[in-house]
């Protein structure tokens, strides 16, 4: 009874993972995480000047597995709060 209770759960979390819907999962989570490029964009300035925020750790971040990743809501209050994070990085 267990295992056929374990089976019934799986595919109920499963089911939202099909190759149908793949990709708008994929747009949500792209929604979650920017890149250094989206950042640049959004702040309308040179990726080159992202890397250096951050190497001079002026910019919230997060680095996972060697990749660089923003949260957009981060870098909101970042830029109302004076682009200051008191050489905290994420």
């Amino acid at each position: 009874m267990k295992n056929s209770s374990m089976n019934l759960e799986y595919l109920s979390l499963t089911k939202y993972i099909t190759s149908s819907n793949c990709m708008q999962l994929e747009q949500l989570f792209d929604n979650l995480l920017w890149d250094v490029k989206q950042v640049a964009k959004y702040l309308k300035c040179s990726v080159g000047h992202i890397y250096n925020l951050k190497t001079r750790q002026k910019i919230p971040y997060r680095k996972k597995q060697g990749k660089l990743r923003f949260i957009p809501s981060e870098i909101i209050n970042w830029i109302e709060e004076g682009e200051s994070t008191d050489g905290k990085i994420y």
